[in-house]
């Protein structure tokens, strides 16, 4: 870290400290403060960057023949949580009563099933091998194997088979990364410019024939605006983080893109996305440290007078926020009566049998409805499988989500990795496992759970052999360039 770079760091915290002792109420000019060591903070970090030059090499297409896999990412990002039709009971599905948005799900599960058949990839020496994917398939064999004994027999068989579809693609899609061998950049491009394309004009279909779902939450027509605000998250960030070298949009096209989502998600009025994007923006300004000390500097200096100005400026309206205007204090505190629900999860557990295996995949769309008719859903991705799979389950799915979270975040397992890859795919699973705190995302076929599925895939592309280090050099790790300075 050089002389400058010192200087500028510790530049902040005096002024900061000098402002604050210089006046009788320190709260009042905490803002300004905080708002001053964000400009400043910025220009340097403009600053450094403009000193790092920009990568010449042009962006690489994906392999002929493995294009589809971008194209069924998205589907399965977007499909799962469309509702064209309304009416339908969360008992319907288990009856055979097929509605058109759930003979899409089918289709595009199947269609990328036959895909998968017809251009499989051999293992290439990626972590992608039998015995390294179990993590992945575990909770995915018992949901299926729970039809035996659930009370939701059709809906566990066809979900489960939905869910086993994922890991699937997320084997092929990591030896497709490997083939690329460019730190998976080009499936990070290829996949994320077709979502965020798509996420465009989906919301501005919603503008044009709005949908106001609980009053005046903006969200576009068959969607629940939790649905939307994850979506809007995904793009925020990776518009955000993996910035032009990596999506290649024109730097005014990428701002544009992302002030426009910045502004809807505003209007989704998202209680837990904003929870999720704060762990989020840390969670990339610590990673990115790894690359440049400063954004780990000023994300904890940032993160901690940001939470000291929330607290100074909107401590009596905390409640009002988290009721959705309302001002009820039961709302808030009950999360929006989410533990409400959790309570009654719990009461419907009574025997050894109901605590280990559950009800059956998806059991909660009927075990909750018949008590909590506004709800198909535990609202909780461990509650969730708590009920459906027992916790056997929820033991075996923790593990998939301990295994693709440390190997998106240890050095060592995502050394395979382009910096802003690994920053932005760390990012993204912390956003997604925050929201599945409150929802039921991660654990369904859905946004989330098809997102924590891509970002397991480059965990899966990671070499099967630590590289052999010849003459001080490591053979078959990745390219040095690659691993250049944030």
């Amino acid at each position: 870290m050089t002389e400058r770079s010192r200087t500028l760091l510790v530049l902040p915290f005096v002024l900061a400290w000098l402002v604050l002792g210089a006046v009788e109420k320190p709260t009042v000019l905490l803002g300004l403060v905080v708002v001053g060591m964000g400009l400043l903070g910025g220009a340097v970090l403009m600053v450094v960057r403009s000193n790092r030059p920009e990568p010449t090499t042009p962006p690489v297409r994906l392999p002929s023949g493995q294009r589809w896999i971008a194209v069924s990412w998205f589907l399965m990002l977007a499909v799962s949580e469309q509702r064209f039709t309304g009416g339908r009971s969360p008992l319907d599905a288990n009856s055979g009563s097929i509605s058109p948005e759930i003979a899409l799900e089918l289709l595009v599960y199947g269609v990328t099933t036959l895909l998968l058949f017809r251009h499989w990839q051999p293992a290439r020496g990626t972590a992608s091998t039998p015995r390294d994917v179990r993590p992945l398939f575990g909770w995915v064999f018992l949901a299926i194997l729970s039809t035996s004994w659930s009370v939701v027999s059709l809906f566990s068989f066809v979900r489960g088979c939905e869910m086993l579809v994922l890991p699937l693609l997320a084997i092929h899609t990591a030896r497709v990364i490997r083939m690329t061998d460019d730190g998976g950049r080009t499936v990070l491009r290829a996949v994320m410019r077709v979502f965020v394309i798509g996420l465009a004009f989906a919301v501005t279909t919603g503008w044009f024939t709005p949908w106001p779902y609980d009053g005046l939450r903006f969200a576009w027509h068959g969607t629940h605006p939790l649905v939307v605000s994850n979506l809007l998250g995904i793009g925020i960030l990776t518009l955000a983080i993996a910035g032009r070298e990596v999506l290649g949009f024109h730097r005014l096209t990428r701002m544009a893109l992302l002030g426009y989502f910045l502004v809807t998600l505003v209007f989704t009025q998202p209680r837990t996305d904003y929870i999720a994007l704060a762990f989020a923006t840390i969670t990339a300004l610590w990673a990115a440290g790894r690359y440049r000390v400063e954004y780990r500097a000023f994300g904890l200096a940032y993160a901690g007078a940001g939470l000291a100005a929330f607290i100074v400026v909107v401590n009596t309206a905390i409640f009002n926020i988290g009721s959705h205007g309302t001002g009820g204090y039961e709302t808030a505190s009950t999360l929006d009566g989410r533990t409400t629900l959790w309570t009654l999860s719990l009461q419907q557990l009574h025997s050894v049998k109901d605590w280990l295996v559950g009800f059956g995949y998806g059991a909660p769309r009927v075990k909750i409805y018949n008590l909590v008719s506004w709800s198909g859903s535990a609202h909780s991705s461990p509650m969730e499988l708590l009920l459906g799979i027992g916790m056997i389950g929820l033991i075996l799915y923790l593990a998939y989500l301990g295994f693709v979270g440390y190997g998106l975040g240890s050095a060592k397992w995502s050394r395979h990795l382009d910096p802003r890859v690994q920053v932005l795919a760390i990012t993204l699973f912390t956003f997604v496992a925050v929201h599945g705190v409150v929802s039921s995302e991660l654990v369904v076929p859905s946004s989330s759970c098809t997102m924590l599925a891509f970002l397991a895939s480059f965990v899966l592309a990671r070499p099967s052999r630590e590289p052999q280090h010849v003459d001080g050099a490591a053979v078959g790790a990745a390219n040095p360039v690659l691993l250049s300075p944030w």
